[in-house]
């Protein structure tokens, strides 16, 4: 009877939705959906963290579009706030906290100020509003997820998310649904920060090395699935024919090289992915690569051109910057017409560069904690890859070394790209937080935290 009540209900709503306003159908189709969610997530925040992470790294509103005014993103962050704060309040554990989550939100609080500095309040505004919803989150998911089998789930979780995103790149390469300026590439596969070959390609890259050092370290099926993952992954960085790409994947080849053990199968791997990539590049890709090393390409002087004004902006605006968001806002005041571009043609011009785009917009006082996180978390890195090798710990040695290996992704790529505020970073050091604090347990040696 009850399920004959569900069908009934079911088709009055269905048949009804064509006559009503686009809120009251929206909400129709929302609500019941988000009433599980949110009672599933207030008797366990844990599943709002495993939520957020599927929720806002997939975007499925980029191709839903019903789906936006329903800000289910804000919805699960407020759910799981409050389902955390009540568990917090209810239980005996201490809040798990350390440095890096006191330089983070450090940075937030210089965002936050550059808010009433900046230009243009609103662009500050909404990176503030995106920052400090990262570093909530963060805050959470390191107190939850408080095991190394938790976070190889939030882990594993995130390399199925790519493997989307890899796969439709890889669609629109092979099918040449887009036209880039080398050729056909992945076009344009998600919104936010994959909205741009070169994002997407330094995405992925930051997923490689799970896949290498999965198929170096860890044992059984595992191995298999890291295989298959690690070819798509390569030919989705090919066939974004992004430059910045490329040298993300050389670096992570490199480290691999250096670290792992097991030097004869990290060789035949990185032998297999080159032979991966010859099969399946164009001609095309490796003339786009070759221009590389062409250090008076166009766009090469145009990122030095762009790299000088972020220069000139810190020395304006040594403490502070010029504001969240608010560099390509000053753009034509900073740029000095190399290339024979007009100034006044650069207003929303980005650095190409995420070291000046935090100097130029943060600047002195948000140096110190961005790149204070940095040094951190490859400090405690590098301590944990090292005692996992003396316990020999697979699962944290697999995780030590994935961890440093989408830094150096993320470092190799960030380079030439502005992505200060981009969450890939931010999901990264939330996984740096949970496995140190993961090591703070009976028995053993705190991490200094």
């Amino acid at each position: 009877m009850i399920i004959l009540a569900l069908v009934g209900v079911c088709a009055v709503a269905g048949a009804s939705l064509p006559f009503l306003s686009e809120k009251l159908s929206l909400a129709l189709i929302g609500v019941p959906p988000a009433i599980v969610l949110g009672v599933v997530i207030l008797r366990n925040p844990l599943y709002g963290v495993y939520a957020y992470f599927l929720y806002s790294t997939l975007r499925p509103y980029d191709f839903i579009p019903a789906l936006i005014p329903l800000r289910l993103t804000m919805v699960i962050q407020l759910l799981t706030l409050i389902a955390w704060v009540i568990a917090l309040v209810n239980g005996k554990k201490k809040l798990r906290w350390s440095v890096m989550h006191t330089l983070f939100a450090l940075l937030v609080g210089v965002i936050g100020v550059t808010v009433m500095t900046a230009v243009n309040n609103f662009l500050a505004f909404r990176e503030f509003q995106i920052m400090l919803g990262y570093l909530v989150m963060c805050v959470i998911a390191v107190d939850l997820v408080d095991s190394p089998r938790r976070l190889k789930k939030l882990v594993w979780m995130l390399l199925l998310i790519h493997a989307y995103f890899a796969i439709r790149g890889i669609w629109t390469f092979v099918t040449g649904s887009f036209m880039g300026v080398g050729g056909y590439t992945s076009g344009v596969v998600g919104g936010g920060s994959m909205s741009d070959e070169n994002d997407f390609a330094m995405a992925i890259n930051m997923m490689i090395p799970f896949c290498l050092f999965a198929l170096t370290i860890l044992k059984g099926h595992l191995r298999l699935i890291s295989g298959a993952l690690l070819l798509l992954f390569v030919m989705a960085v090919v066939a974004s024919f992004s430059r910045g790409g490329l040298v993300g994947l050389g670096a992570i080849v490199l480290f691999a090289l250096l670290v792992s053990k097991r030097k004869l199968l990290a060789t035949g791997m990185t032998l297999v992915m080159l032979l991966a990539m010859v099969l399946f590049a164009p001609s095309s890709y490796w003339k786009e690569a070759e221009s590389i090393t062409d250090v008076h390409e166009s766009t090469a002087n145009a990122r030095l051109e762009y790299w000088q004004a972020g220069i000139r902006m810190f020395i304006d605006y040594p403490i502070i910057g010029v504001g969240a968001d608010n560099g390509q806002i000053q753009m034509p005041k900073f740029f000095r017409g190399g290339g024979g571009r007009d100034p006044n043609t650069q207003w929303g011009r980005t650095f190409h560069g995420t070291w000046p785009q935090v100097l130029a917009e943060l600047g002195l006082l948000g140096v110190l904690p961005y790149f204070g996180m940095m040094f951190l978390a490859f400090r405690y890195l590098f301590r944990i890859r090292r005692e996992s090798l003396g316990e020999q710990n697979p699962t944290e040695l697999f995780l030590a070394n994935s961890l440093i290996g989408s830094l150096i992704a993320y470092i190799g790529c960030a380079t030439f790209l502005s992505t200060a505020y981009y969450p890939q970073l931010w999901t990264t050091y939330t996984l740096v937080m949970i496995l140190v604090l993961c090591r703070q347990r009976v028995g053993e040696t705190p991490l200094p935290a």
